[in-house]
């Protein structure tokens, strides 16, 4: 049984990493999953402090993944439309077209409530930009802490070889 709890700790470990950059995919999730299941079945292998520390930086990822887009979007001049035409445009961009979807509704739902705000074209072009510039910071921030727990989590499986 014990096997079978390790393979699937490493396929969501693996899994974790693409979904670092596929949208709506829970990388970091699955990372810290996995790093959960080895913490029980060998227990002393990893620290009460580590798995907390990687719990945090868990939520860090989620919370960049939705957060980070929209502060770029209003840090760039985006108005609260702006803000709330990327929301709405990435809930219903993901149930029209998945993954894909998700992030084209949150450009398109950032340039579409800056018009209805009062924008200029251009000016609310430069939110929808500021959005995928915001999308992009995420998934490099997603990637990074998903590969840092996804290393950690094969270095420790190593050593119980050894």
């Amino acid at each position: 049984m014990e096997i079978l709890f390790l393979i699937v700790a490493v396929c969501l470990s693996f899994v974790g990493l693409v979904g670092s950059v596929v949208p709506a995919l829970p990388g970091a999730p699955l990372n810290f999953i996995a790093i959960v299941i080895l913490y029980f079945l060998k227990p002393g292998l990893i620290g009460d402090g580590t798995l907390i520390f990687f719990g945090a930086l868990t939520v860090v990822a989620v919370f960049a993944d939705y957060i980070l887009p929209a502060i770029k979007a209003k840090k760039f001049g985006a108005t609260r439309y702006g803000v709330l035409g990327f929301f709405i445009g990435m809930v219903f961009g993901f149930m029209a077209l998945a993954f894909a979807g998700m992030m084209i509704g949150a450009v398109l739902g950032a340039i579409l409530g800056e018009l209805i705000s009062g924008k200029r074209p251009e000016s609310a072009l430069g939110s929808g930009l500021a959005v995928i510039w915001g999308i992009a910071l995420a998934m490099a921030i997603k990637f990074t802490i998903a590969s840092v727990m996804a290393i950690y989590f094969f270095i420790k499986l190593i050593s119980l070889a050894f």
